[in-house]
């Protein structure tokens, strides 16, 4: 039963890890495909050929995404909708600080090579502190596990060293229930 549980579980956590480690990799990738979205708008291209640069020229998974976009809106979804789709596509919580500014910059008339770079500079600012917080955590993190881990290893212990004592144990607990 248990090799069963095991086994039906494994490629459901197999998909969640490759998901992260997807999600992961987007969220490092994304401030230099928007640095090169901004350099693009800044040679004078039109969002939607920065976005397919950006596909063309960039690794998966952020190319994909983008090509995604790109796609929608060569099939007539407008910007709005196909911006919203990636939010919903992607799980990663940058993305919709990048749809809103670039939502707010075309509405507004602002300059979009202007928002696409306080855009990058708050997300690289964002991996910065959540590093920092991941150093300033990790002695908290690692004792928490050892002390999580510590009643089954003196079990274990105390099972290898005197298993008969461990035994006794066990049915002084069974009687005292």
């Amino acid at each position: 039963l248990g090799a069963a549980l095991i086994l039906a579980t494994a490629p459901l956590l197999l998909l969640v890890r490759r998901r992260n480690k997807r999600m992961r990799l987007f969220s490092e990738q994304l401030p230099d495909a928007l640095d090169l979205i901004r350099a693009a708008l800044q040679a004078g291209h039109s969002l939607a050929t920065a976005l397919t640069v950006v596909a063309d020229e960039f690794p998966n998974p952020v190319a994909e995404e983008l090509r995604a976009v790109t796609e929608e809106m060569r099939l007539g979804l407008p910007l709005r909708e196909a911006l919203l789709n990636l939010r919903a596509r992607v799980d990663d919580d940058n993305v919709p600080i990048l749809v809103v500014g670039i939502l707010v910059a075309q509405e507004v008339g602002g300059n979009m090579a202007e928002v696409l770079d306080n855009v990058t500079d708050t997300i690289r600012e964002r991996f910065k502190l959540l590093r920092d917080v991941q150093v300033m955590t990790a002695q908290g993190r690692l004792s928490a596990r050892l002390l999580a881990s510590l009643p089954l290893a003196v079990s274990l212990a105390m099972y290898s060293f005197n298993p008969t004592y461990f035994m006794d144990c066990l049915r002084s607990l069974e009687n005292d229930e």
